[in-house]
């Protein structure tokens, strides 16, 4: 099957977590530990620096502890986010938690951690949303983190979305901005050459409609990959569900090419590969069948001194009481028993061998090979018949 273009409906549920990382500045968790209630969130460059600067060449335990204490941000509800010195002071008792309370902790530091690596990778197909250019909009009257509502969250700079979200979206708009100039540009040049216009605008319109494309893949990939059609590699899954890609360029084909010259299979290869090899086996079974059923009918017809009975022919009313009990196939059903187009479709089709002809795989690229093409017609497979 052709994957159908995903839609900004089925894409935004995922995208959870990146607008938590734009809107707020990082991700949160609730934890109860012996009554008291922590919030922990997850840390921005500057909180990884800070963290790698205040425990050094430190213990395993000590990182633990220091990482922990950098990420809570708010104790029974009281907000700790703007002092810069709260890990300090949480840092010792955090360290006198019993071990099983910091596992839990350290455990849920590490799952924000990953949510944020996610986050991260889920950013440039967020940036392509029109949603996302709504939120750029709002956000132009000034820096992104001076939005989040959230008190001291400005001091902890920008994240990783952030920052692909922001860089991302300033240069939109001065493309756009030099889009429009040069669209005005065409408008007046035309009055004077219409055709060479037109046709510089005809080569506009097709690297646009390539760019659109080039985005709804990466958003398209996105989304089929945390559905699991995907792998995170980009891959089709072999367990998963099946589907014919489409080829956007040239590579693509030339990619497709040089794996069909030197024998490497996807998984619609094999499905063509393993449909023939039925076909084939079906094909002989019944010609096996069809030559024993013609062998026992000649056995019928011969007497006990091995001459041939001649057949003897039946009237209308004889062939009637013959067929008056037998069961009547479907309707417009046949069988085709010997016919001469079959085999030559069995053999151009099913058996036949396609050959690269003078394409040869060097060096990991296809090159031709040195001298004529081969001529004359290739060998003729053998028949199913011609085995029995």
């Amino acid at each position: 099957m052709i994957l159908p273009k995903s839609t900004p409906e089925q894409r935004f549920p995922f995208y959870e977590d990146v607008e938590s990382l734009i809107n707020v500045g990082f991700l949160s968790h609730s934890i109860d530990i012996n009554g008291v209630s922590l919030n922990i969130r997850s840390l921005n460059p500057g909180d990884t620096f800070l963290l790698k600067s205040r425990v050094g060449r430190g213990t395993d335990s000590q990182w633990q502890n220091w990482a922990i204490a950098s990420t809570i941000w708010m104790i029974d509800g009281y907000l700790v986010l703007g002092d810069s010195q709260a890990p300090a002071f949480l840092y010792p008792r955090i360290r006198d938690l019993p071990s099983a309370a910091r596992d839990i902790l350290f455990s849920q530091v590490m799952c924000l951690h990953h949510r944020q690596t996610r986050a991260i990778k889920a950013a440039e197909a967020y940036c392509f949303e029109s949603a996302s250019r709504f939120k750029w909009k709002a956000y132009k009257s000034g820096p992104v983190n001076s939005h989040t509502g959230v008190p001291g969250s400005e001091r902890l700079g920008l994240n990783h979305v952030q920052q692909i979200w922001s860089v991302f979206n300033e240069v939109e708009d001065i493309r756009r901005e030099e889009e429009s100039m040069w669209e005005g540009m065409k408008l007046v040049a035309s009055a004077h050459a219409p055709k060479g216009i037109k046709k510089i605008d005809d080569a506009d319109q097709m690297r646009r409609a390539s760019e659109d494309e080039r985005r709804q893949q990466v958003m398209d990939k996105f989304f089929y990959t945390l559905i699991g059609v995907f792998t995170e590699e980009g891959k089709p899954r072999e367990d998963g569900p099946q589907y014919i890609s489409k080829h956007q360029s040239a590579d693509d084909l030339a990619e497709e090419m040089y794996n069909w010259v030197t024998g490497k299979e996807d998984w619609h290869d094999r499905f063509v590969r393993e449909y023939k090899e039925r076909l084939i086996a079906n094909y002989r079974k019944e010609k096996k069948e069809a030559a024993e059923r013609a062998r026992a009918l000649r056995l019928a017809q011969e007497d006990e001194s091995g001459n041939i009975v001649p057949l003897v022919g039946y009237s209308p009313d004889q062939l009637s009481e013959l067929l008056k009990n037998r069961e009547q196939g479907p309707l417009g059903a046949r069988k085709v028993f010997d016919d001469p187009d079959r085999d030559s479709v069995y053999l151009k089709y099913v058996v036949g061998k396609l050959d690269s002809g003078r394409l040869q795989a060097v060096n990991g690229r296809l090159i031709v090979k040195d001298g004529d093409a081969q001529k004359g017609e290739p060998e003729r497979p053998p028949m199913p018949n011609e085995e029995y």
